[in-house]
């Protein structure tokens, strides 16, 4: 059995596969995007409800092979073409109208899921301000004084507009045949996001052997540098799973706390100390 994006997937022949317990968002999402795009995606035959509420998907057996995996035996032409396929397909998905602006989360307005955001379900949100301060983990602006990207980006959240994003976009999701896109998987994480969303997510889990994708994509998509640089900063203060944890927002008016959370914050993305969680026990 085979097992991509934390989901179980099983080839039963003819074609096709299972994908397990997936959460319904990602079927309304491939079938919002087939309807309202070319992008290539599996055909969805079948969606079959769980008691848990989530779904096992009979999906399309893309041909190809994932662009991770054929990217080292391409030619350089071949490379340009397909990055520029690919961008084709993102402004595809940044062209879709969002059905309330700022609007964070899922294409029919529920919640979010992203694995870079931890494992649980968040949102929604009704304002890229209130994502913003979910990615902080609650903490106000003051305790990331200290570093300039994190507040350009926060501070500026209103000037950012809400794009639909496929939020995993990494090679290991797009398969390739004859030097051709066949077929974008994994559509899970889908839905409303800020407008940079879809580049700095296409950073997330980075791999040396991605290195060169990246290059290319820079010179045919928009890049966000200074966002990717404030996400980089939050990820080393937070690990993932840490959004995983309730906890009380915190200020720096707050007794106690301003002191120790922004020098431990300055030294851990700074690397002058080992990473570690901020909790101080409030966790």
């Amino acid at each position: 059995m085979l097992k991509r994006s934390g989901a179980k997937v099983k080839y039963i022949g003819h074609k096709q596969l299972i994908k397990f317990q997936c959460h319904p968002t990602e079927f309304e999402a491939m079938e919002f995007v087939r309807q309202n795009t070319t992008i290539p995606i599996p055909k969805v035959f079948g969606a079959y409800n769980r008691q848990d509420g989530s779904q096992d998907l009979v999906l399309e057996l893309v041909p190809g092979t994932t662009l991770n995996v054929a990217w080292q035996t391409l030619t350089q032409e071949q490379k340009t073409s397909i990055v520029a396929e690919l961008a084709g397909y993102l402004t595809q998905l940044r062209c879709l109208q969002p059905p309330k602006e700022g609007f964070v989360g899922s294409l029919m307005l529920g919640s979010g899921y992203d694995h870079r955001l931890g494992g649980r379900r968040f949102g929604p949100f009704e304002s890229i301000a209130d994502f913003h301060k979910f990615v902080r983990r609650g903490d106000s602006m003051d305790l990331w004084a200290f570093d300039e990207n994190v507040t350009s980006v926060h501070k500026k959240s209103d000037s950012y507009v809400t794009k639909f994003t496929h939020a995993d976009m990494s090679p290991e999701n797009i398969l390739v045949k004859n030097g051709k896109i066949t077929g974008i998987v994994d559509w899970e994480f889908s839905g409303w996001f800020p407008e940079y969303w879809e580049y700095t997510k296409m950073y997330f889990g980075w791999r040396p052997y991605r290195e060169d994708f990246y290059h290319e994509m820079d010179k045919v998509i928009t890049t966000y540098p200074e966002e990717l640089a404030a996400d980089k900063t939050i990820l080393k203060a937070y690990d993932i799973w840490a959004y995983d944890i309730d906890r009380p927002r915190r200020s720096a008016n707050e007794e106690g706390w301003c002191e120790w959370d922004v020098e431990m914050r300055r030294r851990i993305v700074s690397d002058d100390m080992p990473r570690t969680s901020l909790s101080r026990g409030a966790d």
